[in-house]
C-alpha cells in the first residue's frame, strides 16, 4: 500500500508526504508499523526577473542504511531536477523568442492550470491593493 499527498502553498511552497506500507498491514486503520515514509519540502523565491532560487529538503524515517538512503534520494532528486531544468530553460527560450506565444493546456495540466490561475488572481489582487486611492 502506498500514499502520496501533495500540497502547494501559493506563492512558492511545495510539500510532499509519501510512503509505503506492507500490503494489508492496516494502514487505513492507523497501523504505521513497518512503513517507509518520505517528506519533501521545496521553496522557490525570485532572484531577478529571469532567475529563481530553488531550495529543497527530502527527509525519510529509515533507521538502517541512513547514509545510503540519503545519498540515493539526493542523487535521484538532482537527476530529476537537471532533466526538468533543461526543459524549463528551453521553454523560456521559446517564450523569449515570441512574446505573443500562448501556452496550451492539456487535461494532465489541470493542477498546473489551477495553480497558474491562483497566482494570476493573487497578482491582480496585489496590484489593486497597491494602486493609489485603493484599499491596502
Amino acid at each position: 500500500d502506498r500514499w502520496n499527498t501533495v500540497e502547494m502553498k501559493v506563492p512558492a511552497f511545495f510539500y510532499l508526504d509519501s510512503g509505503f506500507s506492507p500490503a494489508g498491514n492496516g494502514l487505513k486503520e492507523g497501523n504505521r508499523e513497518g512503513i517507509i515514509e518520505f517528506r519533501n519540502f521545496q521553496a522557490m523565491t525570485p532572484e531577478t526577473d529571469r532567475t529563481t532560487h530553488f531550495f529543497w529538503v527530502y527527509m525519510h524515517n529509515q533507521k538502517k542504511d541512513i547514509e545510503r538512503i540519503a545519498h540515493s534520494l539526493h542523487d535521484s532528486i538532482l537527476e530529476g531536477f537537471y532533466e526538468d531544468k533543461i526543459i524549463i530553460e528551453t521553454q523560456q527560450k521559446v517564450l523569449d523568442a515570441d512574446p505573443t506565444f500562448k501556452l496550451r493546456a492539456i487535461a494532465a495540466d489541470a493542477p498546473l492550470s489551477h495553480l497558474r490561475w491562483v497566482i494570476e488572481k493573487r497578482i491582480k489582487e496585489e496590484n489593486v491593493e497597491r494602486r493609489p486611492g485603493t484599499a491596502g
